[in-house]
């Protein structure tokens, strides 16, 4: 409980809201997008009802509610083991310096997905054309004669040159 309370105060001070682009995610991804997008918006809904300052434990009314003996084991344990030993040694601070390196981190990661989808794209475009030329040669390929089909794949021109060099074919 104390930790998802602290949890909340830590990402309302330090400012944390969506970052995601929704738009482009919906364009790239499809319409499941919005089941994710609903989702994050209400855990952000709920994120801001928190309080900004933890309250202080009234000891007095609980002594009202559940007797002082019981109250007084627990504030035993509140102060001399959770807030002296435990609290500290589970606690992790995020400082200015960690936050700046994390979103420099996550901006590179973002720049490097872009850059590396932007080359797949190109990739997939240059497929695209190679395979609209095989379409075509495959429609066409009776209709060339000697020199075009020598001049479309030089590859096989100079293999064939070879081979009436070394005198496998005749030169007409």
């Amino acid at each position: 409980m104390m930790f998802r309370r602290v949890s909340k105060i830590a990402i309302r001070r330090t400012g944390v809201r969506s970052v995601a682009n929704w738009a482009y995610l919906s364009k790239t991804v499809g319409p499941s997008v919005s089941e994710a997008q609903t989702m994050v918006d209400e855990m952000q809904a709920e994120i801001s009802k928190a309080p900004m300052k933890v309250p202080e434990i009234d000891w007095k009314d609980w002594e009202g509610k559940v007797g002082k003996a019981a109250v007084t084991k627990v504030k035993e344990f509140w102060e001399k083991k959770w807030l002296a030993e435990m609290k500290p040694s589970s606690t992790v601070t995020v400082g200015a310096k960690e936050i700046e390196e994390l979103k420099q981190n996550c901006a590179a990661a973002i720049a490097d997905a872009q850059e590396l989808e932007d080359w797949h794209r190109l990739r997939l475009r240059e497929l695209e054309v190679e395979m609209a030329k095989i379409k075509d040669e495959i429609n066409n390929i009776e209709t060339l004669d000697v020199n075009d089909m020598a001049q479309r794949y030089p590859h096989i021109n100079q293999r064939v040159d070879k081979e009436i060099e070394e005198g496998i074919y005749f030169k007409p």
